[in-house]
């Protein structure tokens, strides 16, 4: 039983059928460098420079958190300090 399926253009099912197509006309070489070329091109250079990016400034928020964490119990040290010498 064979079932036809409507393929959205750019779903991994279209991109399959491509591929599939592309190996019986030709050589395993041909579907080598056209998964290479689909890695690499402008989508996901942008996407994983965007990633990078973003990991990049969570990073310095946690290390800035960490730092507002220390400045904050040293404040809170401070005003203990304070307030016992004070009664």
């Amino acid at each position: 039983m064979v079932r036809i399926i409507n393929v959205i253009p750019g779903s991994y099912w279209a991109i399959k059928k491509q591929m599939l197509k592309s190996t019986s006309q030709q050589p395993a070489k041909a579907l080598n460098f056209s998964i290479i070329g689909s890695l690499f091109n402008r989508r996901w250079i942008v996407s994983t420079i965007i990633v990078a990016i973003a990991s990049m400034v969570m990073i310095r928020l946690g290390i800035w958190q960490l730092d507002r964490l220390e400045q904050r119990r040293i404040f809170n040290s401070q005003v203990m300090l304070k307030s016992t010498n004070q009664l």
